[in-house]
């Protein structure tokens, strides 16, 4: 029986409960309630859904400039840990993508080595994840963008087999007086790129987001550049903080208001993208992370799961269908060991769907948040960590009773069973394709690993896009 998924953010000491209408949440006495605090959600029509690798992560272009060195991608259980959060997309991007060039110095531009290029690509298919790079888009010819480098980037990608989706520039609103380019003539590099992207046979079918503005403050920019590029991109990206790190505190990390302004970059990117897109409405968040800056150490661990968790259910919740965390590497500490943000999002990864689910609740004070996806499994969580250099097993544990006591500030994930009656809406069906979906990808990893062993040597691959999309819609 596959069953809607509910993620659950508590600030309070709340006791779940259900009954045949639905799920009731009731209050302690000793915790200064006066009510209980009622739930639904609507199990027939979902309202949104998200891409498969809705979680995605960035690399940030300036580790070019360090030769990789805080990438770890060639340790085995710095993979495995990527590897536990497929399917996802690599943006590797951030504001020395402007900065840089490939192989060859030019212009004063910092380089990028084929050597590092070809680590990151590697990286990406050894644990799994697709790829997508940021050009640079102030290489230029006075008001022009120039594409020369840009050809070389992508022809030497094709030479060595790497499939990687493309953007060009990033956070153009706030390019120095000195480089500002007319968000307009942004929007008409941008249609250049799709043009070489659709005479490449490698690149036609690939995908182009952008403009990847800072955050929702830049919606006349953004508006600008939909009239004359909007028909070449597949998503709109604009980027989002809560803070500055300087700036962030705990409490932060926990307050309504500070949580809800993410609700002002998503509102104003949605309806700029209505009354200027003459394309696409998809919306992502390219570059999403609790602070642009580094932060103070009381504000990262479990505190941050929190915020994290939040920006998930609230971004779902609104139609974005990708969010690509600032970065990778926050999610994993010293020597490859994951985070308390890591284990919310690898549990995230194998519990929740793509559909995402209307949530409705009595409570106004802002401190109980829930969010609802049809789930993939019926599992929930157990205290979790590396085993070596391996991923954990989740067991599952069941409740035989309600009501479910949920300690005070906390967060968690919980399935409710039988809310789709008979597996047969929506949620049913999924949950369904998704373990045919597991049984493929199993089989692929068994045989891919067999031949390794046998030719000493291989890649592990993935499936074609297109072949994924013709098998999902055969599925529906």
């Amino acid at each position: 029986m596959f069953a809607k998924f509910c993620t659950i953010v508590l600030l309070a000491g709340y006791v779940l409960d259900t009954n045949s209408s639905g799920v009731g949440l009731k209050v302690p006495s000793e915790a200064g309630y006066r009510q209980a605090i009622d739930v639904s959600f609507d199990g027939e029509t979902p309202m949104y859904l998200v891409e498969k690798n809705f979680i995605s992560f960035t690399l940030d272009s300036y580790a070019f400039l360090e030769h990789l060195r805080n990438f770890n991608v060639t340790d085995v259980k710095y993979q495995n840990v990527a590897r536990g959060l497929i399917p996802a997309m690599l943006r590797v991007g951030g504001t020395e993508a402007d900065k840089l060039v490939f192989r060859y110095p030019d212009r004063g531009f910092h380089v990028i080595t084929a050597e590092d290029f070809d680590k990151v690509c590697e990286f990406t298919k050894t644990v799994g994840w697709n790829m997508s790079f940021d050009l640079n888009l102030l290489y230029r010819n006075n008001s022009q963008w120039n594409a020369s480098d840009a050809l070389i980037i992508m022809n030497y990608a094709t030479s060595k087999g790497y499939a990687i989706d493309l953007e060009l520039g990033n956070e153009p609103d706030l390019y120095k007086q000195t480089q500002r380019v007319a968000p307009a003539q942004i929007g008409r590099d941008f249609m250049k790129l799709r043009e070489i992207m659709n005479s490449m046979p490698a690149y036609k079918g690939r995908r182009l987001f952008g403009p990847s503005v800072s955050s929702g403050a830049a919606h006349v920019f953004l508006g600008e550049f939909l009239q004359t590029g909007s028909s070449a991109i597949d998503a709109v990206s604009v980027h989002h903080y809560y803070c500055g790190g300087k700036d962030l505190t705990p409490s932060m990390m926990v307050d309504p208001n500070v949580l809800n302004s993410i609700n002002y970059t998503i509102s104003e990117s949605r309806a700029t993208i209505k009354e200027n897109s003459k394309g696409t409405q998809t919306l992502w968040l390219a570059e999403a992370g609790l602070a642009w800056s580094a932060s103070a150490p009381d504000t990262s661990g479990f505190i941050a799961g929190f915020m994290w968790m939040d920006t998930l259910g609230m971004s779902a919740s609104n139609n974005v269908t990708l969010i690509a965390r600032q970065t990778f590497g926050n999610l994993v500490g010293d020597n490859a060991t994951p985070t308390p943000e890591y284990w919310l999002t690898f549990l995230f990864k194998k519990l929740v769907g793509q559909r995402v689910l209307k949530v409705s609740t009595n409570d106004n004070s802002g401190y109980f948040r829930i969010y609802a996806h049809c789930s993939i499994v019926n599992l929930n969580g157990v205290p979790i960590s590396m085993d070596g250099l391996d991923l954990p097993v989740l067991s599952p544990f069941t409740s035989q009773t309600w009501p479910v006591p949920v300690p005070a500030f906390s967060y968690g994930f919980l399935v409710v069973p039988n809310v789709d009656e008979g597996g047969k809406g929506r949620c049913g069906r999924e949950g369904r394709r998704w373990e045919r979906q597991k049984r493929k990808l199993r089989e692929r990893w068994e045989g891919k690993m067999g031949e390794m062993e046998m030719e000493n040597g291989g890649e592990i691959g993935r499936e074609d896009d297109g072949e994924m999309k013709k098998r999902d819609k055969g599925e529906k």
